[in-house]
């Protein structure tokens, strides 16, 4: 879980200006890799990541190829890493693989130029609707309106790539405006130092309320796991084991093989998988056929279905014989969870 620990008035001491508080940020919350086409209006960033330490910076002659390699960064590593691209038009040059890493579930925070607030009235030539284009790849777009909103929204930015939904987006976009990036941001407005927290520090309301919905999801995820217990315990013969997300890397397969040996289950992989890793001590993972009447064929066999971490798959298109949805009449057991290890270790 996130703890974003910063204090008022480091900021306006130091007279650190929207930019580098987006890069001190991005680094205080683990995030310490950029891939970045920057242009104009990104030169404040260019410039923060001279001045503030530790960023390391991927320079990318095109967008998708800083979009793909973030994409690649966090399927890989588990970790989300920054990409820093040229107003809406270099957005909508790297969008391709946005739309990879949000079926894949992979965590990217994107920082996009936009036009100085006072300057987007003129209707420049570049100037378009970022906050939309955005929208159709992201968990969450934030516009800072002043410098000293910068802060705040690039912290929220960063909580959104963590958040999970199997199927869902962890692409979060900071839409940056010029002059926000240049002039002087004020306080880091957090959390407040306070000595009647257990770690010294008061949470904020935001991170208040993002525990408590923690706290309700992994009390509703533990009933669902252990309904997902019952159910290859009594038949595990007729239950297919559906796994995505991390439930396909090294240690976590072998987990989900070992529960479909014991039970007699058979395990399938979600085909839009983020990786899967392979080798020697791997167990066969099945993938589901391609065309909807074969997958829904396939998928027949069961009675039940267990899906961990993984989106309930669909028909690619929509062909002539009118299926769209693959999975009819069985039960079915969507454990819907960021914590797929967990779950694994637990029905193990």
């Amino acid at each position: 879980k996130l703890q974003f620990l910063y204090f008022i008035g480091t900021m306006a001491e130091s007279g650190h200006v929207g930019a580098e508080a987006v890069v001190r940020v991005l680094l205080d919350c683990g995030i310490d890799v950029m891939f970045a086409n920057p242009g104009t209006t990104e030169m404040g960033v260019v410039e923060a990541l001279d001045t503030v330490p530790g960023m390391r910076a991927v320079l990318g002659l095109h967008e998708n190829v800083v979009t793909g390699a973030a994409d690649g960064y966090g399927r890989m590593t588990g970790r989300a890493a920054a990409t820093l691209l040229h107003l809406g038009v270099g957005l909508s040059n790297g969008i391709a693989n946005l739309h990879n890493a949000r079926r894949a579930g992979t965590p990217i925070l994107n920082i996009v130029g936009e036009m100085a607030t006072w300057h987007r009235q003129a209707d420049p030539l570049l100037a378009m609707d970022i906050e939309s284009l955005a929208a159709t790849v992201s968990t969450a777009v934030f516009t800072p309106c002043t410098p000293h909103d910068v802060s705040d929204h690039t912290a929220k930015c960063v909580s959104a790539t963590q958040a999970f939904k199997a199927g869902g987006s962890r692409v979060a976009t900071l839409v940056l405006p010029h002059d926000c990036a240049r002039e002087v941001a004020g306080p880091l407005r957090i959390a407040l130092p306070s000595s009647d927290s257990s770690d010294g520090l008061a949470m904020s309301p935001f991170e208040a309320s993002l525990s408590i919905d923690e706290a309700m999801n992994d009390t509703f995820i533990a009933s669902v796991v252990e309904k997902a217990i019952a159910i290859l315990q009594s038949d595990g013969a007729g239950v297919c084991f559906f796994v995505g997300g991390q439930g396909l890397w090294e240690g976590n397969i072998q987990r989900a093989g070992r529960i479909c040996a014991a039970t007699g289950a058979t395990l399938f992989c979600e085909n839009a998988f983020s990786r899967v890793d392979r080798g020697e001590g791997t167990p066969p993972c099945h993938r589901l056929a391609y065309f909807p009447f074969d997958a829904k064929k396939e998928l027949g066999k069961f009675k039940s279905i267990v899906f961990l971490g993984a989106r309930v798959p669909a028909a690619m298109f929509g062909y002539e014989d009118g299926i769209s949805q693959v999975v009819s009449g069985q039960t079915v057991i969507n454990i819907d969870t960021h914590d797929v290890p967990g779950a694994l270790e637990v029905a193990q």
